[in-house]
Formats: structure tokens, C-alpha cells, sequence
């Protein structure tokens, strides 16, 4: 028996081969997640056969500031991550590289503009060139009165300062605006009606023919004349409508040659 042995050991050496190459070699080489941990395991002192399947290249890291910020490096190198996937009861190794992020940089705030100049609007005009009477300001106006009416201006004023004292506080650009035919219907209020004397003193009321009209600026004088409608005085002047329409209103018309006057105009009335 020894001796077939001896005589035929190449033929059984062959079949022992064959038994570790069929179950055991073949298997091997067909995981390849088996050859690369055995690789990847063999170590030498100057290389590592680890990082050759990690793609782990080493680089000095290059910083780069802006505006201000904290540096942070450009080239760092990226650590892939290694998956394994079961497929069919074999394991394959999958390589995903991360896509580097960089930091936020903060949103600068809007620059604030500060405003120019404040733009000057053209002033409203006073009233029609038509309605317009001479003076240039309360002083001026009292003085042309005086000049059309021979009567000297202090003695004007002393008038004016008995029947409607307010009028002699009135700025020039008032006096200008109250010196307009017609200023009862560009009043924005009832209080303007009321510190041009556009109401009628006995009642207290603002004539009927302006803006607010009916709208109340005093009290009645007493309750005899809460209902008057016969003296009907008005204007700076006080002055009673009888005599305005019979005495007065023609002259002051021709004087100032123009086509309409009225008593609460400040000229018309002086």
C-alpha cells in the first residue's frame, strides 16, 4: 500500500491541490473586499498600502483671509467615506469623496443715504392776479388805505384796533392773503374764515356765501340779535351792509379800478 502511494503520490498531490484551489484560493480572489483588508493590512516602514486605497495624499494646507474673517485653509485634504455594500453575500467597497463647504459670509448692511437738502415747494399763489390789491405787507397796505382814502394811516389803524384788534397782528404773508378778492372760498378751515372777520358780528355766523358758511366763530352779542338779518355787519372794518351798498361800495371800486370789491377784503374796507 505504501508503495502505490510512493509510486502514484503525484497523481494524489494533484487532487489535494486541486481541493485547496477549488475551496479555498478561488474563493479568495473572488472577494475583492477580502483581498483589499489583506492588503490593506500588510504594513512596511516606509509605505502603507493603507493609504493607496484610501486616497489619503497629505498637502500643507494654504490659508486665505477675507474681509477680516478667521483664515481657513483651501487645499485641507478631503477624508473620503468608505461604504460597504452587501451584493449577492459579497461586500463591496464604495469610495464617496464630501463636497467641501465653506463658511458664510454675513451680509453686509445697506448703506444709509442721508437726504439732501429739503426741497422747497413753490408757494401756492394768493389768489388770481385779478383779485390781487397793492401792498406789499400789513404796513404797506395801511399805507396805500390811507394814501386812496386821504386819511392818515395811525388814524386807520386806531379804527381797526377798535372794531378788530386781531387784524393788527397779522403777519405780512396773512395780511396779503386777507388783501385777496374772493379769499372766503380758498380758506382750508373754518378758523381762517373767522380771523378774516368772514362772520357777521350780531350773530356770530359765517356768511352765507363763503366756505363754512352757517358755521359758528362767536356767540350772538345778545339774544335779541341771534337772529339778525338786517345789520348784517362785516369785514375788519365793522362795517354795516346798508352803508357798504348804498355809500361805499361803488367809490372803493373806482378807486382801486377793479371789477369786484367786497367789505372783508382788508383795503376795500379801509
Amino acid at each position: 500500500m505504501i508503495g502505490y502511494f510512493k509510486k502514484n503520490y503525484r497523481v494524489f498531490l494533484s487532487i489535494i491541490l486541486s481541493f485547496i484551489f477549488v475551496f479555498f484560493v478561488i474563493p479568495f480572489f473572488m472577494t475583492p473586499g477580502k483581498i483589499i483588508n489583506f492588503i490593506s493590512g500588510i504594513r512596511f516602514s516606509t509605505f502603507n498600502f493603507d493609504n493607496l486605497f484610501r486616497l489619503n495624499f497629505k498637502s500643507t494646507p494654504t490659508f486665505i483671509v477675507r474681509n477680516g474673517l478667521k483664515p481657513f485653509p483651501t487645499n485641507l485634504p478631503i477624508q473620503p467615506t468608505v461604504l460597504l455594500t452587501p451584493s449577492l453575500g459579497v461586500f463591496t467597497k464604495s469610495i464617496i469623496t464630501p463636497t467641501p463647504t465653506r463658511p458664510i459670509q454675513p451680509i453686509k448692511p445697506t448703506t444709509y443715504i442721508m437726504p439732501t437738502k429739503p426741497p422747497k415747494p413753490s408757494p401756492t399763489p394768493l389768489a388770481p392776479p385779478e383779485y390781487l390789491r397793492p401792498g406789499t405787507g400789513l404796513e404797506d397796505i395801511f399805507k396805500k388805505a390811507g394814501e386812496l382814502s386821504c386819511v392818515p394811516t395811525a388814524l386807520l389803524k386806531a379804527f381797526v384796533a377798535q372794531e378788530a384788534p386781531g387784524v393788527l397782528n397779522w403777519s405780512d404773508q396773512m395780511a396779503l392773503f386777507y388783501n385777496a378778492y374772493d379769499w372766503w372760498h380758498r380758506v382750508k378751515e373754518v378758523k381762517q374764515v373767522c380771523a378774516g372777520y368772514g362772520y357777521y358780528t350780531h350773530t356770530g355766523l359765517v356768511a352765507e356765501d363763503s366756505l363754512f358758511a352757517g358755521e359758528k366763530c362767536k356767540d350772538p352779542f345778545s339774544p335779541e340779535t341771534a337772529n339778525d338779518t338786517y345789520s348784517r355787519v362785516l369785514g375788519s372794518c365793522q362795517m354795516l351792509r346798508s352803508y357798504w351798498e348804498n355809500d361805499f361800495k361803488e367809490p372803493t371800486r373806482q378807486k382801486l379800478k377793479v371789477s369786484q370789491v367786497d367789505r372783508r377784503v382788508l383795503i376795500d374796507c379801509l
